[in-house]
């Protein structure tokens, strides 16, 4: 199906009043995290999930325990459209752009790391451009893709690496980076937090690539939502600064 122009015309009016509803309805029933049964349905990409999942159960287990939380893979147009749709109440990861009709909130900027397993016989000192171009790769892409974000950087350069492997999640490259002789250029938060449990070893990324910025976002017609304001309120607490820069880490 689609909309005529009448209704096109009119989608602004009727999401007004919506909104000017939904305050009306909440300014009557005040939120209340200690004794509130809701359900927030959260959309984000796989590097957020694998970081924000364990933080946010223990402070809710502590602070809500009615609280539930659902967590779905979906990035970039596609979480901006679950919410325009109603399907999620909160969208969080990289945005290019987030466009008119919706409030985005800033949680952080993310740089990279490099991952290799502690043992790897090319890494005892340390990673220079030089190896990291000589040696295989593992990709982390939700579309089976086999060029991200450091391979545009290298571009830049004039040079290119090899990418061995394509994987859909982050976890599942650090398995394979844990058990082969690829490296895995990752979110450093994501590094920092979960190298010592696949055994790996952390180095810096030997070229120059751009940090990215995580967005919380939310539908402008949710922006008195008080609920989902505490929530947002809560994971922009928990996310916090990344770990300083450290070198090289075996």
């Amino acid at each position: 199906l689609q909309p005529t122009r009448g209704a096109l015309a009119l989608a602004p009016k009727v999401e007004a009043l919506l909104q000017l509803a939904g305050e009306t309805v909440e300014g009557a029933r005040r939120f209340d995290p200690a004794t509130s049964e809701r359900v927030f349905r959260i959309a984000a990409n796989d590097f957020v999930t694998a970081m924000l999942a364990p933080l946010l159960a223990g402070a809710l287990e502590r602070q809500a325990p009615g609280i539930r939380f659902a967590l779905g893979f979906a990035i970039g147009p596609r979480a901006l459209e679950a919410l325009r749709t109603d399907a999620v109440d909160l969208a969080i990861g990289r945005f290019a752009s987030v466009p008119d009709g919706y409030v985005s909130e800033w949680l952080g900027d993310e740089g990279y790391l490099v991952a290799g397993r502690k043992a790897h016989p090319a890494l005892q000192r340390g990673l220079d451009l030089g190896t990291y171009l000589a040696l295989g790769h593992v990709l982390v892409s939700f579309q089976g893709g086999i060029r991200g974000t450091a391979d545009q950087a290298l571009a830049k350069l004039g040079e290119n690496r090899r990418v061995a492997t394509s994987v859909p999640t982050f976890l599942t490259a650090l398995g394979v980076a844990a058990t082969s002789d690829h490296l895995v250029t990752v979110p450093a938060r994501l590094g920092q937090r979960y190298a010592a449990d696949f055994g790996l070893a952390l180095h810096a990324v030997p070229f120059a690539i751009e940090p990215f910025a995580v967005l919380a976002v939310r539908h402008a017609r949710a922006a008195g939502d008080e609920g989902l304001g505490w929530l947002a309120a809560r994971i922009k607490a928990l996310w916090g600064p990344p770990e300083a820069a450290a070198p090289t880490r075996h």
